[in-house]
């Protein structure tokens, strides 16, 4: 079966189920508790949640990473809303990047 190619804008419109249906499965997935200890991969994410969700320890994120070519990966979090898990921020990055 071929998917389309994976973009951050596509992935705005969509929730996680619809891209997995359309872009296949991520090549990684994780679920996490967000909490203000995130490493330097996740620390976009304090622009979207405020200090006092953050302490709370109650909102639980997933993690997944699709390829978008041979050069570049796109990682997208997505956080549980009315039965459906919807993109909360993506970003792409170069393969081979330390972070």
């Amino acid at each position: 079966m071929k998917y389309l190619p994976v973009t951050i804008e596509a992935l705005k419109r969509k929730s996680l189920k619809v891209a997995m249906d359309e872009y296949g499965a991520p090549l990684h997935v994780e679920t996490f508790i967000l909490d203000d200890a995130l490493p330097e991969s996740r620390i976009e994410l304090l622009n979207h949640f405020s200090k006092e969700e953050r302490q709370k320890a109650s909102i639980t994120l997933k993690e997944t990473v699709w390829e978008k070519d041979n050069k570049t990966n796109i990682t997208a979090w997505y956080r549980e809303k009315d039965r459906q898990w919807v993109l909360v921020h993506a970003m792409e990055w170069k393969k081979g990047s330390e972070f």
